[in-house]
């Protein structure tokens, strides 16, 4: 019996230091009708990251990346974003960082809400930095 309980603690404890080691990069932020907090993120270059998006606000939200030097949307994608975070809803999307640092604008308006034609006057802004 106690070679079994040893044999389950190492089992747990093994999975515990490998989903520790695995990263479990994930951005979460608050969306409300004023404000996207917090409003500087980062994330490890070239890891799979997981953006997670609580909106307290009142109206249902779209979110898009841009990257900042160019100013189009999230590099190798016409667009990445989350769409239809509805109030009071929590929302998340999983998508690899690029493998070299950047930095990229979070733009999030009512829907339906298009960084590109809507322009970002009136969006929500944050900034993700790749590192």
């Amino acid at each position: 019996m106690k070679k079994l309980a040893l044999f389950v603690s190492l089992i747990l404890g093994a999975s515990m230091a490998l989903s520790a080691c695995s990263g479990g990069n994930t951005v979460n932020v608050d969306l409300s009708d004023s404000a996207i907090t917090p409003d500087t993120l980062s994330v490890p270059a070239g890891k799979q990251v997981t953006f997670s998006v609580k909106n307290t606000g009142t109206v249902e939200y779209d979110c898009a990346f841009r990257d900042l030097s160019t100013l189009k949307l999230f590099p190798s994608q016409f667009y990445w974003g989350i769409n239809q975070i509805a109030a009071g809803a929590t929302k998340s999307g999983t998508f690899s960082a690029p493998s070299q640092p950047a930095r990229f604008q979070v733009a999030c308006g009512p829907s339906p809400f298009d960084p590109v034609t809507s322009g970002t006057a009136k969006a929500l802004l944050a900034t993700l930095v790749v590192k």
